[in-house]
Formats: structure tokens, C-alpha cells, sequence
């Protein structure tokens, strides 16, 4: 199964999506919105690698990216 990476309307939470999912209710915010015109900011495999993107752009939203992966979004390993 394949998901997308995408941002709340509402609140600016990530989240993940399974493609071809019409609407979502966040987990942040419990409003509920139709996912066919939200930002996309990334796709995944798996659920598994969803996850793991997830945690990456809240952790480069909160600024501790190099913090805790040892680089920063400018860097290229």
C-alpha cells in the first residue's frame, strides 16, 4: 500500500494518507477535510516509511533536524 506525506489544511499537521483516500479527520485538530486539494509534501512505500517521514518534517518543523538526524536540510550526505 502506498501513502502520501501531507499537511493539514487547518492546522499545518503531518500526516500520513493511503492514495486514493478521499477525506481525513486530523489527529491534531479533529477537523475533517477533503484530501484532494491539500499539500502533498512527500510519498511513501509503506507504512513503515511513512512514519519515518512523518517524524522527519515534525522534526524539521521544530527546527531540530541536525539535532537529530547530524545534518540540516542544506546538507547532503
Amino acid at each position: 500500500m502506498k501513502y502520501l506525506i501531507i499537511v493539514c489544511p487547518y492546522c499545518g499537521g503531518y500526516q500520513a494518507i493511503k492514495v486514493g483516500q478521499k477525506s481525513k479527520s486530523c489527529p491534531y485538530c479533529g477537523r475533517r477535510f477533503d484530501t484532494l486539494h491539500v499539500k502533498v509534501i512527500a510519498r511513501a512505500e509503506n507504512a513503515s516509511q511513512a512514519s519515518m517521514l512523518i517524524r522527519y518534517y515534525k522534526a524539521k518543523k521544530a527546527g531540530l533536524v541536525d539535532k537529530l538526524y547530524g545534518r540540516d536540510e542544506g546538507t547532503r550526505a
